[in-house]
């Protein structure tokens, strides 16, 4: 691609930057602080224990997946469990098994080695080291890494390193590499990563808005060599979708070969989603949003769908699933998908997909004619909600819950509230099912509630590491909150400042608008849904990139300020 990239052309290659210091890199203070910072981190961490909680949504999910995966099967027999959630987790957690690889450990691992390619990429743009040792330090050793239920079978401990890849390799693809064969490479490369940041969670569609940003700020600066270089610049931004692309294909080619479906997962099978956006037409009389079908009606589609009937003998799947709580809903299920699924497989209906999408579509015939004839009445919905299926409420928009709930969460962001201690769950389980949760994590499980008041728990509970870790927590939760809201100040002083580095702009408006969109998806899904998830684990992307932001302008300010001084 051109150079005449006004950023390329003052930035050289990571070997040129090595070579041009006379110092050897083993000896460079900066190379060795770099390193020993990362083997303290990775130190400090080392001892903390695994969390077994054989969740039937989540972590028993993944370990049965990866168990299967790991014998070859994919994963694993037909049933309501195979094809609930994206697969790639349920790999990557299959091959540290096959390899005897420490889950934690290798979370850990890959979210250091994330920022120390993060690190050396910032080290183009940013010559005082001391501001990349500040953002280092601030990025590498936020508690939120090791928060309790990120500690469980779960999929935030490759999927925020894998975001911080994606960042990084975008900055070294536009603005840094010059060689188009060079591009091309972190192009592919991006490409991958991409397709495991969307193949491990749901919402894996918050990448590509970060996305769009990095590639129009790209093409901001390369206007002028657009139409002589379009095509070179068409490949790199093109390629990771396609890799995204063929990498879905992939999963579905292996779920049809082993299942015929032919889907990715089953939330997004087209039955499926018809036949919940049908169940969002039903009036109820509900409180709790997360209720797709209360009881009562629940008791009425029995009797009224000859296809629902099929499944009444099962019933006892959703008094399994039932929430607790007050009011009308008290008793009925917010998980009523997960609960129908139980039901279908006690009925044997995932003895084959098509025996399930054949029930999703006959149920759906039955519920239009119920709401046709007006045995159940139907609520007129808002003419763009067919555009947000099953997401919001148009009709009930609630602004002020919107504010109330962006308020919240963005404080229990900025305070670290949510934060468990390493020890602030036990592992649940018999024998069997702990014993296969230690075989396919490789680590250390942490006590269980019979073992709480034993002496062993309290050694570790009051070990020098732990304590380190509660201590480095509140630090954290006493220095976040002042530098949060100093970095919005200053954050008017990166972007106005023409002496600033347009790509480190780019780097602190994308991790500003990264913390944004996790705290917005979570914000929405609380609106929507009565959803309460507004704890570490979910919260776990924001982090590395509030604290990127904060040091990158922080900074960079106080940078600043000292040459001013220095000069006068």
């Amino acid at each position: 691609m051109s150079n005449k990239n006004p950023v390329a052309k003052t930035i050289t290659s990571d070997l040129n930057l090595i070579s041009e210091n006379t110092i050897p890199w083993y000896k460079n203070p900066f190379y060795i602080t770099i390193f020993c910072l990362s083997i303290f981190r990775l130190w400090l961490t080392s001892d903390i224990r695994l969390i077994a909680i054989p969740s039937i949504t989540d972590d028993y999910h993944y370990v049965i997946t990866a168990y299967y995966n790991k014998m070859g099967q994919w994963m694993g027999p037909l049933d309501h469990f195979t094809l609930h959630l994206l697969p790639f987790f349920s790999v990557y957690l299959a091959y540290l098994s096959k390899f005897k690889i420490s889950l934690l450990f290798a979370n850990h691992f890959l979210y250091t080695t994330s920022w120390i390619f993060g690190i050396f990429t910032l080290r183009h743009f940013i010559k005082k080291d001391w501001i990349l040792i500040f953002i280092f330090v601030l990025v590498l050793f936020q508690p939120m890494t090791y928060a309790g239920d990120v500690c469980r079978v779960v999929r935030e401990g490759m999927w925020v390193p894998c975001a911080t890849f994606i960042l990084f390799c975008y900055i070294r693809m536009f603005f840094i590499e010059t060689k188009f064969y060079v591009k091309l490479i972190y192009s592919f490369i991006i490409g991958l990563l991409v397709s495991v940041f969307y193949l491990t969670r749901e919402d894996g569609l918050i990448i590509f808005p970060l996305m769009l940003f990095l590639i129009a700020s790209f093409l901001w600066t390369e206007r002028k060599n657009i139409k002589t270089n379009w095509l070179r610049m068409c490949i790199v931004i093109i390629l990771p979708f396609l890799i995204l692309k063929l990498s879905c294909w992939n999963v579905i080619r292996l779920n049809m070969k082993y299942y015929k479906a032919d889907y990715l997962y089953e939330n997004v099978m087209k039955e499926n989603i018809e036949l919940y956006n049908l169940f969002s037409t039903i009036k109820q009389n509900k409180v709790n949003k997360r209720v797709v079908l209360t009881t009562a009606n629940r008791y009425r589609m029995y009797e009224l769908s000859p296809t629902f009937a099929q499944i009444k003998p099962y019933d006892e799947a959703f008094v399994g699933w039932q929430e607790k709580g007050n009011g009308p809903d008290k008793g009925e299920t917010g998980h009523f998908g997960l609960a129908l699924k139980y039901a279908l497989n006690y009925a044997g209906y995932y003895s084959k997909i098509a025996f399930v999408k054949a029930f999703y579509k006959n149920l759906k015939v039955d519920i239009q004619k119920l709401l046709d004839d007006g045995t159940f009445e139907k609520i007129e919905q808002h003419p763009f909600q067919k555009y947000l299926p099953g997401i919001i409420d148009l009709n009930n928009f609630d602004f002020t819950l919107l504010i109330s709930k962006f308020i919240e969460c963005t404080k229990i962001v900025i305070f670290l509230e949510s934060l468990d201690t390493a020890i602030g769950e036990y592992s649940y389980g018999n024998e069997q099912t702990l014993a296969m949760f230690k075989e396919m994590t490789n680590s250390e499980l942490a006590f269980t509630d019979s073992e709480a008041d034993k002496e062993s728990f309290n050694n570790y509970k009051n070990s020098f590491k732990n304590q380190l870790r509660n201590l480095n927590h509140k630090f954290y939760s006493l220095i976040t909150p002042v530098l949060f809201f100093l970095t919005l100040i200053l954050l008017f002083y990166i972007v106005l400042n023409n002496s600033v580095n347009y790509c480190i702009k780019t780097i602190a408006l994308f991790a500003f608008a990264a913390v944004m969109a996790r705290i917005s998806t979570l914000v929405l899904l609380a609106v929507s849904s009565d959803i309460g998830l507004f704890f570490s684990k979910y919260l776990s992307l924001s982090y590395p990139f509030l604290f990127l932001f904060i040091g990158l302008t922080v900074g960079l300010f106080i940078d600043s300020v000292q040459s001013k001084v220095k000069t006068k």
